[in-house]
Formats: C-alpha cells, sequence, structure tokens
C-alpha cells in the first residue's frame, strides 16, 4: 500500500471514529458535543511553512510589524512607500501564501503590508474565527492605516467583510 493510500486510509479511520464519538455525546450532552465541534472548527491546523524563495527573499528587506490583539500579538511585515495595500490570507495559511504579490505591487509604488491571522504562523493565539479574524484586519489597517486597497484570499475575505463592516 502507498504512503499516500495509507494516509487516506488513517485519515478516514480518525474522522470515522471522530464521527462516532460526536454522535455519541450528542446524545449524552448536546451542549458539550456543540462545545468540542465548536473548538475543533475554530482551531487552525499551524502547517510548518515550506521553504519558499520568495517569502525568504522578502524578509531580508522587511519591516516587521506587530500589532496588539486580543490579549497576544499579530505579526507581520511591511515592505515599500506610497498608499498602503494590505494582504490578507486564508485559513490555515500565512502571509507567505501571498509572498509573489509583494514585488510587483511595491514596484507599482505601494507599500505592502501583510501579517498573520490570530491563530496562524507567527501570531499568538491558538483557535479564531471570522469575527476575530475581521477585528484582526481592523486592527491592522488601524494600525498601518489608510489603506488604499485589501487583497484577500478564502477565509481572509469575509474576514476583511467583517471588518468593513465594524462587527
Amino acid at each position: 500500500m502507498s504512503a499516500s493510500r495509507l494516509s487516506r486510509t488513517a485519515a478516514a479511520a480518525v474522522l470515522g471514529s471522530l464521527r462516532l464519538a460526536m454522535a455519541a455525546l450528542g446524545r449524552v450532552s448536546p451542549g458539550a458535543a456543540a462545545r468540542v465541534a465548536e473548538r475543533l472548527f475554530a482551531t487552525p491546523r499551524r502547517r510548518r511553512p515550506r521553504p519558499d524563495p520568495t517569502a525568504e527573499r522578502l524578509l531580508a528587506r522587511a519591516r516587521p510589524l506587530e500589532v496588539a490583539h486580543g490579549g497576544g500579538a499579530l505579526r507581520g511585515h511591511a515592505w515599500g512607500s506610497g498608499p498602503t495595500v494590505l494582504l490578507v490570507h486564508g485559513w490555515e495559511a500565512t502571509w507567505a501564501s501571498l509572498a509573489e504579490l509583494v514585488e510587483p505591487l511595491v514596484g507599482r509604488g505601494f507599500r505592502v503590508a501583510a501579517f498573520d491571522g490570530p491563530a496562524h504562523g507567527a501570531s499568538d493565539g491558538a483557535q479564531t474565527d471570522v469575527l476575530d479574524y475581521g477585528r484582526a484586519v481592523a486592527e491592522m489597517v488601524a494600525a498601518v492605516g489608510p489603506v488604499e486597497a485589501v487583497v484577500a484570499h478564502s477565509f481572509g475575505a469575509p474576514a476583511t467583510v467583517v471588518a468593513l463592516g465594524g462587527w
């Protein structure tokens, strides 16, 4: 059996066990099952980023950013000068997932700010949700502002909408 097939088989077994356990817990204590489900849903996996030559090259020229958030800190970087473009990554990603956008934007005269969302990458926290991530986007905008544009990917897009709505 190949390693990828074994991984899929193991993942299916874990998910099946989790479903069975959650169903049993839901019958005994629906409230406890809801709390466990919420915790699982709101906890991103901290993945070890793959070496990214673009991100590594950018870090050598970056100005560090650190913004208070929820008793911890959001961490990121800024490059260039001019009107600011904020990069907002998706779930279980980091600022480096949008690294390829930095140089083209800086080359067009923008200042680029990018950060790791709460409970992601170098930022503090263990859990987040769209409202928390939205507050993080708003806090980052307040720190680096004014912002000319936002480039958001995946989960970063609804978080940006939350930030714009002032929730």
